[in-house]
């Protein structure tokens, strides 16, 4: 029993330690994904990026997003014309998360099976507030995929939860891919089994 609570424990942390709200859409059906061969990334204009997303950071977003459209049979072309283009939107939001804790401090003994047990103090007794106020931030993705024949939007994904500071490249690296796992896992070209 203590082996599955165990389990059951760890499956629950890892599982709440990578969540992604991931959003894909279609937005016409009648397209074949498949179709498409090539892709190439749109230009990205660096003062258009938020402040703390520098182009490394952006280096790491297209490598992870490399590995799923390169899964899917995609060859990414640096010249000429490609059969997509790829567009990447960075956005982040800041939010302060507060955690009170209030301790409790009553006069006197305390209370236990047989009653109250301990010396006769009939003070208020007193409570402590302790706040603690962090700042996080939320990273959301948005990949847009476009057919530049048409000049029609053919894929739009979008994955927040995916630009969270991380403590070192190759965990901003693992975060990334999992992420464009999550965010490809209903893409309409599914990647080989392995």
């Amino acid at each position: 029993m203590k082996k599955f609570v165990l389990f059951f424990a760890a499956a629950a942390f890892l599982a709440s330690c990578a969540t992604y709200n991931v959003s894909a859409i279609l937005p016409d059906k009648s397209v074949n994904m498949a179709q498409y061969k090539t892709y190439s990334y749109m230009d990205i204009d660096q003062s258009k990026l938020p402040q703390s997303v520098s182009i490394a950071h952006v280096a790491l977003i297209k490598s992870a997003l490399d590995k799923q459209m390169a899964a899917r049979g995609y060859k990414l072309t640096t010249t000429g014309t490609s059969d997509l283009l790829i567009n990447l939107g960075i956005f982040l939001k800041y939010d302060k998360e507060a955690d009170a804790t209030t301790t409790f401090n009553m006069p006197g003994g305390w209370y236990g099976p047989y009653g109250y047990w301990g010396p006769m103090n009939y003070g208020w007794g007193s409570a402590n507030t302790h706040v603690d106020i962090n700042t996080y931030t939320t990273g959301t993705l948005l990949v847009d995929m476009v057919d530049p024949r048409k000049n029609e939007l053919v894929w739009h994904g979008s994955v927040s939860h995916v630009l969270e500071q991380a403590t070192n490249q190759a965990k901003a690296e693992e975060n990334l891919d999992k992420a464009m796992v999550a965010l490809f896992k209903d893409y309409p070209v599914a990647a080989p089994a392995k």
